[in-house]
């Protein structure tokens, strides 16, 4: 049974991975639908238009810089990534574009799989993670007050 959230998607997908697939007819219809959705996979955020970027090393390196200096602005403790901090998290990465986050309370699987859901379900990249703390990044559309070097 189709998702009704993602209903149509696939179609897209597959037309969008016609228009850049570089073989012979032969070929793409013995590429199974999974490895067609591979040559435009968003990684489960976003849209077509709107995937995730993904940073090379001195990006990274950059925004790392520019957070060191910053204090964290959300604390997450022993509830975990919850609704209201996903919501504030949401509201600081529109704010500030590059946010310090602090988990304690947790053991480190627990720590490790709420840091990257929290990444998911803000749309944001996670830049740096050491013990406890780790640095969201997340690129404004409407106004970027971080401009970043080209890789």
């Amino acid at each position: 049974m189709k998702n009704p959230m993602t209903h149509g998607f696939d179609e897209i997908l597959e037309n969008r991975a016609l228009d850049r697939f570089d073989g012979t007819w032969s070929e793409w219809f013995q590429v199974g639908a999974a490895s067609k959705r591979k040559l435009f996979d968003c990684g489960g955020i976003g849209n077509l238009y709107n995937a995730a970027m993904e940073l090379s090393e001195r990006q990274r390196k950059y925004l790392r810089g520019l957070g060191h200096a910053l204090n964290p602005v959300l604390l997450i403790g022993n509830a975990g990534v919850t609704p209201a901090v996903i919501a504030e998290a949401k509201r600081a990465l529109h704010d500030h574009e590059l946010i310090k986050v602090k988990f304690r309370g947790a053991d480190r699987a627990t720590r490790d799989t709420g840091l990257t859901a929290l990444a998911g379900s803000t749309e944001s990249l996670l830049v740096h993670r050491i013990g406890h703390t780790a640095l969201y990044y997340k690129r404004r559309n409407d106004r970027p007050g971080i401009v970043i070097p080209d890789a």
